[in-house]
């Protein structure tokens, strides 16, 4: 089976995920590319596949921006042509970026009535697209669980207090003061530390709010780190904060979870759901509870294990079939 998908290698730095599952894939039998517009007259091409549509809209200046929706639009309309179904694998629906919305709008507006089959992944995002766009009515669905990370989970570390994580670029709906806020009420309740991994946006706050603590307490690596820094980062916490302001999909809370950190979030439907999926040790809610000590406590070796169970049920090669099957149900149709 031959697929587009848009996004495969191209977002590779941005999200590793992408080519580690597009590689698991391959593996099965399904051969990926990038977007091409003449690939889309490949006589074996049996799905076109997007996961940001939104990209197009938002993430360049205007011209580019109606040029590139434009495309993709034409290319939806080719596939429709050829009877190649699109797939929309949906992440988060509402967009984090706020530009160009009028052409978003209108890109949106022709994207969802295009789409043959969604691959949801979570329950909150399949919620989100209902009530966004309550009059459409997708063909095919299937609930698909954001894939664990190929990341090898490292021991529990070796010191005694507790080191507190913000792990990768801290954009403005991951709400970096509010982290700053949770590592607060940590710091009052145990022995901890704080460690930044990567650029926050909107740094001069956050580096006067930093002022409030000990110098010795926290380190801040501020610059973009590469995938092996990123990992070894995740390697010396011992919880990562994740109080974001909205989501229906994380990678990031999958990528801690995968390397055995639990993550404390805000109680947003997402992250409710991830606590039902993998259990309160590894999902702690700031919902007031992580004001006791107790919410600070270290998970268990059986913690640990039930976790490592969880995480193989939806890895690489268990998601990537799951995929497969959906396309083929999709083009049986």
């Amino acid at each position: 089976m031959r697929i587009i998908s848009v996004p495969t290698q191209k977002f590779r730095l941005q999200n590793p995920i992408f080519h580690a599952f597009y590689a698991e894939m391959g593996r099965q039998g399904v051969e990926a590319d990038d977007f091409r517009l003449r690939d889309l007259f490949a006589r074996d091409l049996a799905i076109f596949q997007v996961h940001f549509p939104e990209h197009f809209a938002m993430n360049y200046g205007p011209a580019a921006a109606l040029v590139r929706s434009g495309t993709l639009i034409l290319a939806m309309l080719i596939c429709k042509l050829r009877r190649v179904p699109i797939v929309w694998t949906v992440h988060n629906i509402a967009p984090f970026e706020n530009r160009n919305t009028l052409l978003y709008r209108l890109l949106m507006w022709a994207f969802v009535r295009l789409v043959d089959g969604h691959i949801f992944l979570s329950r909150s995002s399949e919620q989100q697209f209902a009530q966004h766009f309550p009059h459409v009515r997708p063909k095919a669905c299937a609930l698909i669980s954001h894939p664990s990370y190929p990341v090898e989970p490292a021991p529990p570390p070796p010191h005694d207090d507790v080191v507190i994580g913000m792990i990768g670029e801290q954009k403005t709906y991951k709400q970096p003061l509010q982290s700053l806020r949770l590592f607060r009420t940590a710091h009052d309740l145990v022995d901890c530390r704080l460690l930044i991994a990567g650029k926050v946006h909107d740094p001069d706050p956050f580096r006067e709010a930093l002022t409030d603590f000990p110098e010795e307490h926290v380190q801040w690596l501020d610059r973009r780190l590469d995938d092996q820094e990123l990992e070894r980062a995740a390697r010396e916490v011992d919880f990562v904060l994740l109080p974001y302001s909205m989501i229906t999909n994380s990678g990031a809370a999958i990528y801690a979870l995968s390397c055995e950190r639990p993550i404390v979030a805000s109680p947003l439907p997402l992250f409710l759901e991830l606590r039902e999926l993998f259990g309160p040790a590894w999902v702690r809610i700031a919902d007031g509870s992580e004001k006791h000590p107790s919410f600070w406590t270290k998970p268990t070796a059986e913690d640990r294990d039930r976790l490592k169970r969880k995480l193989k049920e939806i890895n690489l090669s268990a998601t990537a079939a799951r995929h497969i099957g959906f396309f083929k149900r999709l083009r049986a149709a």
